[in-house]
């Protein structure tokens, strides 16, 4: 005589990561480096593209933002860059690199009183980096 029910049927939790999930972040990883190498190389369009579509596949990792935010910011699109830096900081409010991206995107942009902002955010989460000092200064030197 057996005890145990003849078909044990198991359910995954709700949150479980199905094997497709793990295939799409393993992608958007993928692309992610894919968009650093067209980053260095100033291939900026094929980097914006790479993250772009790192977003679609996972839209949970702030370095995917920051990242096509620096991209943007590059190819002149200012607004565009800012707005991923605030989906960034959404997802952390706290993050220093979002701050000093869109405090650089801002000083970029002419925005002299927003990058000094960002920057002061972005030393607030992270004091004493010196990139974002010096951004910070350099800001205020054009106010």
């Amino acid at each position: 005589v057996s005890y145990l029910p003849e078909r044990i049927e198991y359910r995954p939790p709700e949150t479980a990561v199905s094997m497709a999930d793990i295939d799409a972040k393993a992608r958007a990883d993928a692309l992610k480096l894919e968009g650093n190498t067209f980053l260095k190389e100033k291939a900026f369009e094929k980097a914006e593209e790479c993250y772009t579509k790192a977003i679609e596949l996972d839209s949970t990792v702030e370095a995917f933002y920051t990242n096509r935010c620096l991209v943007r910011t590059n190819q002149g699109k200012f607004d565009a860059g800012i707005d991923d830096c605030l989906a960034a900081l959404k997802m952390n409010p706290r993050s220093a690199k979002a701050f000093g991206r869109m405090g650089s995107t801002q000083y970029q942009a002419g925005r002299y009183e927003l990058s000094s902002e960002a920057y002061t955010k972005a030393l607030e989460c992270d004091p004493g980096n010196v990139t974002y000092q010096q951004g910070l200064e350099a800001a205020q030197g054009r106010m």
